[in-house]
């Protein structure tokens, strides 16, 4: 990968002509010249020991040697973001990436951004959309600069502001929860994704912005999304005037912009606990000028006033609460949450039974496992005497209206209090087991019990877990394959483990050909889990007759009788 015999510091510009995206020599030499000179750059910061001499090198280096948290401004960010991209673009152009049919060619596309996706931003989304514009076969070709020594000089966020980002250009404004109180957040309206679960509404990062006669910004947003979190700042005030950044959670969708916030703001001093003291120096390792709080302490702002309240592992070590006195707003982070992304802002704005459901879901799958933490925390709130007249998670609404309904399901949830419901969770190989699963749904149903089939192939477990939340009983039924459960079950079941689900009865079935290994080792699992086992379970060999579904009828209505 050897470029033009230039320094690396005369490389101040690389055009793209039109005619340049059809030679595949002309591009690989451009290219190079960039990655050479960016190289260079890396080298210099300490980012990388040596400079790569092949893709491989390149890739590995840049996805492996290379971390988020080690980048010190947005320059980097630029850098790392446009250097994955040109790498990968080098490889496919040396395949003769042009004469792909269209769909490998868009699938291609997909790879290379999705790769450089955590190091976006708004400078390399825009130089890598120009690109994949000439690099789509139905796109109009234009030449397309690429400069190098006048960005870097420029380095400054604020001459981003024209480039669409995440959003577009249409970015939403600030919303006022109270006089001086604003939401400051950003939407995530695509990600799909979050720690393994599924999150089909979207999410949103929530920071907010508290004016007295001294600022405070409540948690930051995931850094991608930095700009438009300082696009929402920058309506209301000058980001150089933030005195208090309070860090409520370190975890990286709250605190991913902070290196880049604290360039805007040098003079705001970082609030957190302890353990969140010790969590943002492993994660970014740099310096920072950190306060530690705690509970009951006070940050006056002339007239508004902090309080803080730690929430130690709800749901990580470094968890706190700020609570806004003047205003009873409560600003728990990640409590009271959901993953769903809307242009309204407040849950009287948005369809109460959607919130519920995700409010549900992200509760089944992040904070199920430290529900006994919860109650004494809610006691512990409800002891200092703070009026709550607004509740302002990191994710999703603001609870203005309805905020009994969203504390007394986070007291049920975190009590194991359930419905009298039934869940009949399985997977089948020939069908022998899900025959098995509807005869014993249709015995719950014969004694009048609530009951819902769930096929863990067509249903994904973090939707299951919000399922398993609100039902006393689970049935859970598994063919026996090696010996085994069937890998789908046990997968289910590890899940569910680390879950530590509630107040919870189960029982197991399901079909085998000659061992029968897994009932047993289903009801190890539940045990383990502190699962009440209701009945040794029910296992039927090979393909289930007349007499072996009146035997699950019968078992439907034991399980139905157990509620």
């Amino acid at each position: 990968m050897n470029s033009e015999n230039m320094p690396f510091e005369m490389i101040r510009e690389v055009r793209f002509e039109n005619d340049d995206f059809f030679d595949q020599k002309i591009m690989i030499e451009k290219l190079d010249q960039l990655i050479q000179a960016w190289a260079g750059d890396l080298f210099r910061n300490g980012y990388i020991d040596a400079i790569p001499g092949s893709e491989n090198a390149w890739l590995e280096a840049l996805e492996h040697d290379i971390h988020l948290s080690d980048l010190k401004n947005q320059w980097d960010l630029y850098l790392v973001s446009c250097l994955i991209f040109f790498v990968l673009m080098r490889e496919d152009i040396k395949r003769d990436f042009l004469v792909q049919p269209y769909n490998i060619l868009g699938q291609r596309l997909e790879r290379w951004l999705r790769r450089q996706h955590r190091y976006v931003t708004p400078l390399s989304r825009d130089v890598i959309t120009q690109f994949c514009l000439c690099y789509s076969l139905s796109g109009e070709r234009k030449p397309i600069r690429v400069r190098y020594k006048e960005f870097k000089e420029l380095r400054t966020i604020r001459s981003f502001k024209a480039v669409g980002f995440q959003g577009g250009p249409a970015m939403q404004k600030p919303v006022q929860l109270k006089d001086g109180v604003y939401w400051v957040g950003a939407i995530d309206w695509n990600v799909r994704e979050f720690h393994g679960y599924t999150t089909s509404s979207g999410s949103t990062y929530n920071a907010y912005l508290v004016r007295g006669e001294k600022t405070a910004l409540i948690d930051t947003v995931k850094a991608g999304f930095f700009p438009e979190m300082l696009g929402r700042i920058e309506s209301i005030m000058n980001p150089g005037e933030i005195d208090y950044l309070v860090v409520n959670h370190v975890e990286m969708d709250h605190s991913g912009a902070i290196p880049m916030l604290v360039e805007r703001a040098p003079h705001a001093k970082l609030l957190a606990t302890d353990n969140g003291i010790k969590a943002l120096q492993r994660h970014f390792r740099m310096e920072l000028p950190i306060q530690k709080v705690k509970t009951g302490d006070e940050i006056a702002l002339g007239n508004k006033t902090l309080q803080f309240i730690e929430a130690y592992m709800l749901h990580w070590p470094d968890s706190m609460f700020t609570y806004l006195k003047e205003d009873c707003i409560l600003m728990p982070n990640d409590g009271f949450g959901q993953h769903y992304a809307s242009y309204h802002r407040f849950d009287d704005e948005s369809p109460l039974e959607t919130v519920m459901d995700e409010a549900a879901k992200y509760f089944g799958n992040i904070l199920m496992p430290l529900a006994p933490l919860i109650p004494p925390l809610l006691k512990k709130v409800k002891k200092m005497g703070i009026p709550i007249e607004m509740i302002a998670p990191s994710h999703g609404v603001i609870w203005r209206t309805h905020l009994d309904k969203i504390i007394q399901a986070y007291t049920d949830w975190s009590t194991g209090v359930a419905q009298d419901r039934v869940l009949v969770i399985y997977d089948t190989m020939w069908q022998s087991t899900e025959t098995m699963a509807r005869a014993i749904a249709q015995g719950i149903s014969e004694a009048g019990v609530e009951n819902k089939l769930i096929h863990v192939r067509r249903n994904h477990r973090s939707d299951i877990m919000k399922e398993i939340l609100a039902a006393k009983i689970i049935a859970i039924g598994s063919p026996t394959i090696n010996e085994g459960i069937f890998p789908t079950i046990g997968e289910l079941l590890i899940y569910l483990k680390g879950l530590r689900p509630l107040k919870k009865k189960g029982v197991a079935f399901g079909s085998y050909g000659w061992g029968g290994e897994a009932i047993p080792a289903i009801n190890e699992a539940m045990k383990g889990m502190g699962i009440d086992i209701i009945d040794p379970g029910l296992s039927v060999m090979y393909v289930p007759g007349e007499e072996d579904l009146e035997k699950c009828i019968q078992l439907g209505k034991k399980i139905a009788a157990s509620i």
